[in-house]
């Protein structure tokens, strides 16, 4: 299956229509959260997850004395470290920031998210699509059956549009203070909005170790520190190059 047909999977999040001819029961935000936000979640899970359509997701340095894909794939399922506590002008002092020759008591960082990127991604998109989903079936088609005949390209003209619009008001004014509920799954739908931004932040945070709340203030001195004593707090959440432990014997 080519990349191409994979996003286009996720093409009917992203459904373009004539607000006339649908009948609306969000709002523009509300329709911003199930549909580009969930799109591009499960596009950047798509992509993520399409490694061998696009490149290996990683590549190990070896002697030659054991298979690079041997190595590759053990290092890939063990999880890859670096040291925080190694410090020198990359090249020179150090291979890399937090790649060098460690001690036995040297403290080592952990990635272990990386192979969990395509599914926090996929969760996220789901998260982002219940509240759709929820208020969907609460709903129920109500809007659209109430509307009917009074938008799109369907209207209906003179008595029998008339009659339609009178009946219309008509309900509103018998069943007023009466939707109390529906307006009440509404507004928990827009709460759960609220709570998916919100509890996304401190999700991404947990998942990246605590690297998140901090890392926009720590672009922010990254950029006004001095060329030579720069390290790039992308490099420190999302290494480029890192370690792996592969004991061979015999």
């Amino acid at each position: 299956m080519s990349v191409f047909a994979l996003v286009s999977a996720v093409a009917g999040f992203v459904k373009i229509r004539y607000i006339v001819e649908k009948a609306v029961i969000d709002n523009l935000v509300f329709r911003l959260h199930y549909r580009v936000t969930t799109a591009l979640l499960f596009l950047c899970c798509i992509l993520v997850t399409a490694n061998n359509l696009i490149g290996d997701p990683i590549s190990c340095i070896t002697d030659g004395g054991v298979p690079g894909h041997v190595i590759n794939t053990f290092c890939w399922i063990t999880y890859t470290f670096t040291l925080p506590g190694v410090q020198g002008d990359p090249g020179t002092a150090v291979a890399h920031p937090g790649v060098a020759p460690a001690t036995p008591d040297e403290e080592k960082r952990y990635h272990a998210y990386y192979q969990w990127v395509p599914f926090m991604l996929f969760f996220q998109g789901v998260l982002f699509y219940v509240p759709h989903f929820l208020w969907k079936n609460w709903e129920d088609g109500k809007i659209r059956a109430l509307t009917d005949g009074l938008r799109g390209n369907n209207v209906v003209v003179g008595v029998a549009k008339t009659d339609k619009t009178t009946r219309l008001v008509q309900y509103i004014v018998d069943t007023l203070h009466r939707n109390n509920v529906y307006a009440s799954c509404y507004y928990l739908c827009e709460l759960l909005n609220f709570i998916n931004v919100i509890g996304n932040m401190f999700l991404i945070d947990s998942f990246l170790g605590g690297s998140f709340m901090t890392y926009g203030t720590d672009v922010l001195r990254f950029s006004s520190l001095n060329q030579e004593q720069r390290n790039d707090p992308m490099v420190t959440i999302f290494p480029r190059v890192t370690k792996c432990t592969f004991h061979k014997y015999g």
